[in-house]
């Protein structure tokens, strides 16, 4: 038997594509290249493996801006991890990319009592 969802599911990006996602993660296979939408605008376009598939990303401009933290040159960005996020703009959802910087875990930063200027020692009166 063939599994038919592969033949519906979209060769770009797309929100419906990031729903469905388990992982909401892409990696970037190779540097890209300019190619006219159907607009007639130039966009960046970016072949990408997503949860195991290959797909065509033209990233938004806000994406290109997040994504520089790896470089400028969208070559730097082959074999980078970027999660993918949907976001409501003016009731229009799209596709947000942020990178998965090196060394960080994507979890929330937990304040040390130091670090929040206050001392773990208990007050005793004698401190000024």
């Amino acid at each position: 038997m063939v599994d038919t969802k592969q033949a519906m599911e979209s060769k770009y990006v797309s929100v419906e594509l990031v729903k469905e996602s388990p992982t909401k993660k892409l990696v970037v296979i190779d540097g890209g290249r300019y190619e006219e939408d159907m607009n007639k605008d130039m966009r960046l376009t970016l072949t990408v493996n997503m949860d195991g598939g290959q797909k065509i990303w033209r990233p938004n401009r806000d994406t290109v801006i997040n994504l520089q933290v790896y470089g400028a040159d969208s070559q730097a960005w082959v074999g980078k991890t970027v999660d993918l996020e949907i976001i409501s703009v003016n009731g229009q959802k799209r596709v947000i990319g942020k990178p998965v910087l090196e060394g960080t875990a994507n979890t929330p930063i937990t304040s040390t009592p130091e670090a929040k200027g206050e001392s773990q020692a208990p007050l005793t009166g004698q401190e000024a």
